[in-house]
């Protein structure tokens, strides 16, 4: 009996702990513990290569992994680090490793190469099949490492050319997805402030709610660290949804959405026009739901307050309930990098999700 009440006892003390938090998690754990944890910046990709690239591929590989996001300063999403492979050892541990292998060059790069990918595969290479690999948590927890393979000098160039694209959305959905994981570390905020809503929003427990006009369908939450020496971003994710018809789910819709949420929601900011975009593009979210949208960044500015920051909206159309959705993600950091931000709050928006 005393057993039994003490595992009782447990049981309701756990359920306590749990008030204000449950578990969320929308990725599949991608993690190993058993490998040493890795290091370095989640944004540095570190490149290694036996072949010296032409002017036309290097340019490639920068422009893809270069690629500028839209806010108040032009933030390059991954910067490219190429080494000597004399310096692998040191760097062997980093979260995001390249290599570029030409296997008629013999060296002590291309034995590493053949002694770590499969005979089967480099036969393939050598058949005239070009190829990129990519293995998860190599030598160290948290890694992706990819071998980018051709038979000649040819061949590897033609490689880096036509699948660029595809290498750098494996290292930026590795990215969104370390992101993902940081901001649901905690668990999910648990309350009912969007019970009356049809939508549902996987709110983590370090934000809380902002403001809210149901006249207008809105609704905002806020992370803010209450420690005010603390240099760390406010982060926002705000919500406005519109009954309407698909063809008046347009561009200038999405521009205008974004400023009444500026007006109504944000404090009266304003959308910095000459550093903004809006792109036609799918929004896909984690229960595997795709959605006909647009995505909208850049910056947003205060002048009242002398503030500014970066934005990135998903504006999208749902069909089943003839209803246009906005989610406003906005960061204020003047002190730092605000993409890992806007990534982390991108994993956030990813949770939306109508209720049947």
């Amino acid at each position: 009996m005393k057993y039994t009440l003490f595992s009782i006892l447990i049981l309701i003390l756990l359920a306590g702990c749990n008030d204000s938090t449950q578990e969320y998690m929308p990725i599949n754990d991608f993690t190993d513990s058993n490998k040493p944890v890795s290091y370095g910046n989640h944004q540095d990709v570190y490149v290694f290569s036996n072949q010296k690239l032409s002017e036309n591929a290097s340019d490639i590989m920068k422009q893809q992994f270069g690629y500028p996001i839209e806010g108040a300063q032009k933030e390059r999403i991954f910067e490219l680090f190429w080494q000597n492979f004399d310096s692998f050892e040191d760097l062997k541990k980093a979260k995001n490793i390249i290599f570029i292998c030409n296997l008629e060059i013999n060296d002590n790069f291309t034995a590493f190469i053949k002694n770590k990918i499969p005979q089967a595969k480099i036969d393939q290479v050598m058949n005239n099949l070009s190829t990129m690999i990519t293995y998860q948590n190599e030598w160290s927890d948290d890694q992706l490492v990819t071998f980018v393979l051709g038979k000649n000098e040819n061949e590897v160039e033609d490689i880096i050319i036509t699948k660029t694209a595809n290498l750098y959305l494996d290292f930026e959905k590795r990215f969104l997805d370390r992101m993902t994981r940081r901001v649901y570390y905690r668990g999910t905020l648990k309350d009912n402030s969007l019970d009356e809503y049809n939508y549902t929003l996987q709110i983590p427990s370090s934000f809380q709610l902002y403001k809210e006009v149901k006249s207008e369908n809105m609704i905002s939450f806020i992370y803010r660290y209450k420690k005010k020496e603390t240099i760390l971003p406010d982060k926002f994710i705000t919500v406005y949804q519109e009954k309407m018809d698909v063809d008046n789910f347009t561009e200038l819709w999405v521009k205008k959405s974004r400023k009444n949420i500026g007006q109504v929601i944000l404090d009266e900011d304003e959308i910095d026009w000459n550093r903004a975009k809006v792109m036609p593009k799918t929004f896909n979210t984690w229960n595997g739901k795709d959605y006909f949208g647009y995505i909208f960044e850049g910056a947003w500015e205060n002048k009242q307050n002398n503030m500014g920051g970066s934005f990135k909206s998903y504006a999208f159309y749902d069909d089943k309930v003839k209803t246009a959705f906005f989610i406003d993600t906005a960061v204020y950091y003047p002190a730092g990098t605000k993409i890992p931000y806007l990534y982390e709050l991108e994993g956030i928006a990813k949770s939306f999700n109508i209720k049947e």
